[in-house]
């Protein structure tokens, strides 16, 4: 898409929000067009309005994260993951994700510390399943 589809885009998102607010499709697709017109800040300002929100909806946080995966952009989903992670520090799928994500990319020595992080916090058989395995499908789903 064209940054002024994007633009455009931005702006019906905006407009949604303020009509639906509890439709979370307004917050994910918002953040992700303010996001690809290279607005990052904004994007993950809105996206942590969502977290907040949305906090019980595991799914909110699943659908932004995927939405980085599904352009293969591992560093991006990581980085969310751990916003996702910094906002809610009691959810391990969290963790998990992000592990997963920087594995993939090839951080693998911070993967490995977000996996002791995670053991400290979940106990000592945390990460055993974190591997390099068809990552793609395994982030995008962790949290269904």
């Amino acid at each position: 898409m064209e940054q002024g589809a994007w633009a455009i885009a931005s702006g019906r998102w905006a407009a949604m929000r303020a009509a639906f607010p509890e439709d979370r499709r307004g917050i994910l697709r918002g953040a992700e067009a303010l996001g690809s017109l290279g607005l990052r800040e904004e994007s993950d300002a809105l996206a942590q309005i969502g977290l907040a929100h949305f906090r019980n909806d595991t799914d909110f946080a699943a659908d932004w994260v995927g939405a980085a995966i599904g352009r293969d952009d591992f560093r991006e989903a990581a980085r969310r993951w751990r916003i996702v992670r910094d906002h809610d520090p009691d959810n391990s799928h969290a963790y998990a994700g992000e592990a997963r994500a920087l594995t993939v990319s090839g951080q693998l020595d911070h993967a490995q510390s977000v996996i002791e992080a995670g053991q400290e916090r979940f106990g000592a058989s945390f990460g055993t399943d974190v591997t390099p395995r068809d990552e793609k499908i395994e982030v995008a789903t962790e949290m269904s």
